[in-house]
């Protein structure tokens, strides 16, 4: 009987919890707070601007002006057939040349005397060149020999330069540039019959002096030659040049140059 009354009771609160509704949860109004969310440029600028305040520290506007106004670009000189005339180039070479940006974040015109034109070669270089006319040498930096049959006859002249070498002087009737030049001396000196840029890239620091002379110049593809300059809390004229001479220029390549002053600070 007790368990008859027990199975009873459980059975009629069982219909009990069976027939009560499911109270759900109610609404609130909480939103979660954003996730925050890194930018990294405006991090980049708030560093940049605390490294040019440091840099800055002690001097006055007047000082800054003369100090740290942008530096003049290195010195681009073209000679020969590289230019139309005094003022035009040729139209597969181009040229920039652009100071660097001063604490002003303005930058300075480019002064007259950082690019030197003349549509003659010097009477000393066509000298040179007649005496390389006859030679049959050639001398290579990094290009594919087998696609050059005009060399069969011809004897390589090899190149070897200690870590420490600061002045490079090639002289042969043939001159191959091709990939991009690294470990490159202070000073470079090439004075061939022909020259040959193909897919040539230099980009040449401070103090580095590069001179490339020949009585024909040819173009193969897409050829840059660069000057750059260190910048910092000061900005000074650059100290670097690139000079080119040629009797005649050939090829359907390019030949970009362009020379950059330092920049004050970072930008």
């Amino acid at each position: 009987m007790r368990n008859f009354a027990k199975t009873l009771i459980l059975t009629a609160l069982t219909f009990e919890m069976l027939g009560c509704e499911y109270e759900k949860p109610k609404k609130t109004n909480y939103t979660p707070p954003p996730t925050p969310v890194f930018d990294a440029a405006s991090e980049i600028k708030n560093i940049v601007k605390r490294i040019n305040e440091e840099l800055r520290a002690g001097r006055d506007d007047q000082t800054m002006d003369l100090e740290a106004s942008g530096g003049q670009p290195g010195i681009i000189s073209l000679d020969g057939a590289l230019l139309l005339d005094e003022v035009n180039l040729d139209p597969r070479v181009s040229l920039t040349s652009q100071a660097g940006i001063g604490w002003r974040t303005l930058a300075p015109d480019v002064k007259p005397d950082r690019v030197e034109r003349s549509v003659f070669v010097s009477q000393k270089l066509q000298k040179e060149f007649e005496v390389l006319e006859n030679k049959k040498t050639f001398i290579n930096f990094g290009c594919d020999i087998s696609k050059r049959p005009e060399l069969k006859d011809f004897t390589e002249v090899k190149t070897e330069r200690g870590p420490f070498s600061l002045t490079d002087f090639y002289l042969a009737h043939t001159v191959l540039l091709c990939g991009k030049s690294t470990n490159q001396p202070f000073n470079i000196t090439v004075v061939a019959d022909t020259l040959v840029f193909s897919e040539f890239s230099n980009v040449s620091t401070d103090f580095t002096m590069l001179s490339f002379a020949a009585r024909e110049i040819i173009l193969e593809n897409q050829n840059n030659l660069s000057l750059t300059c260190f910048g910092g809390s000061k900005t000074a004229d650059c100290q670097n040049k690139i000079s080119i001479s040629a009797g005649k220029l050939s090829g359907d390549g390019t030949l970009k140059i362009s020379s950059m002053g330092s920049n004050y600070g970072f930008f």
